[in-house]
């Protein structure tokens, strides 16, 4: 027994909510990527155009049409803003919702004025519009993931062109008024592409969300939780397994008598601190360096393609502006110093942990000498 095409979309219909589900409980169980949820919602509008326009095939009522186009417009939004959220971290409330009052204009417009062949010409439009920015902005973001993003890309660029076939063969047959659902062999190319490309674009899905799992782990085992810098285990992974390049400086800091700083004012103001210090970092040294820290109060930076006057220049620099700060608590004014020693390569390679050895002995002279300066050994 031959499946009817009404009948065909409707088991896809099942096929999608079933999928939606599924997708659903995966993201309940790690909500980590809102895309996943935004998608999810766009599916399950997807899944109630496909039941809704597989009753207008079985039974033409003009509402009905307008209906199940009203649902495809703003689920194809949907699926267009998850990309854009995967790709950007936020979603664009703003342009999905001029999206939708425009793609409501256009296909439902003509519509309800009784031009149901110009409406579906429109919707087919809309969707292939919708569906190709979709495999655009997979395809801006293919860095993060690029086998499973390449494929999101191809899957959605040719169910893109599948709706804009069958927007041009309507328009190729000219009638703005035809009463009935449009069967021709546009349409069935479409639903062999729409029944491989859903089960496609979920399991890739499932599979870029495993791989989004997998990096915020690895982000997190590789982060300081307190101040987001890097952690030993990180700053070791990435230099201790090759020599440092030459003109590389290492930098050692260490706050001084930090101890005393959470013995008066509680760990709490002790972790502002520790904050406020990283924060300093970040704004002296700049995204060049990679600056970790290795725990308690104790800090590492690493400057490439650095001389030893600059390398001195950045670290008194982070003294300084360090020194300079307060923390108002309310009943008293929190300032600190910090320490620094500096070891530096040269011009030949060097090993990552003799410099930082160096970097230790260099910044234990410092604390000798009195504590809020910065050494340098006397050969750099």
């Amino acid at each position: 027994m031959s499946l009817d095409y009404g009948t065909l979309l409707q088991s896809i219909g099942f096929s999608g909510a079933s999928l939606a589900v599924a997708m659903f409980v995966v993201w309940l169980s790690a909500p980590i990527d809102r895309f996943l949820l935004t998608w999810t919602a766009g599916l399950i509008l997807l899944v109630a155009f496909t039941m809704l326009y597989g009753s207008y095939v079985a039974v033409p009522h003009p509402t009905m049409l307008i209906v199940s186009l009203a649902v495809l417009v703003p689920a194809m939004a949907l699926v267009w803003g998850a990309a854009v959220q995967f790709r950007d971290g936020r979603l664009p409330f703003g342009r999905i919702s001029r999206a939708v009052v425009v793609g409501w204009v256009v296909s439902v417009g003509p519509m309800a004025a009784g031009w149901d062949g110009l409406a579906l010409i429109f919707e087919n439009t809309v969707a292939a519009l919708f569906l190709i920015a979709t495999a655009r902005a997979y395809w801006k973001g293919r860095t993060m993931a690029r086998v499973p993003i390449i494929g999101l890309t191809l899957l959605y660029g040719a169910s893109g062109l599948a709706f804009a076939l069958c927007a041009v063969v309507l328009a190729h047959d000219g009638r703005m008024v035809i009463g009935v659902a449009p069967r021709n062999w546009a349409e069935d190319l479409g639903m062999v592409v729409w029944i491989g490309a859903f089960t496609a674009i979920g399991a890739v899905s499932l599979s870029l969300n495993q791989w989004r799992r997998a990096l915020h782990h690895r982000i997190d085992a590789l982060t300081d939780a307190l101040t987001g810098l890097l952690n030993r285990r990180a700053l070791y992974e990435l230099h201790d397994r090759r020599p440092l390049a030459p003109h590389t400086a290492v930098i050692a800091f260490d706050l001084d008598r930090f101890k005393t700083i959470n013995d008066r004012f509680g760990h709490d103001i002790g972790d502002v601190v520790l904050c406020r210090f990283a924060e300093t970092l970040r704004a002296c040294l700049g995204s060049t360096a990679t600056i970790a820290r290795l725990g308690g109060e104790e800090f590492t930076a690493v400057l490439r393609e650095t001389g030893a006057a600059a390398a001195r220049a950045a670290a008194e620099r982070v003294r300084a502006t360090f020194a300079a700060q307060t923390i108002d608590i309310g009943s008293a004014v929190v300032q600190g110093t910090v320490s620094a020693g500096i070891a530096f390569t040269g011009d030949a390679p060097g090993v990552f942990q003799d410099q930082l050895r160096d970097a230790d002995r260099a910044l234990y002279v410092a604390k000798a000498k009195g504590r809020d300066r910065v050494v340098m050994p006397l050969a750099a």
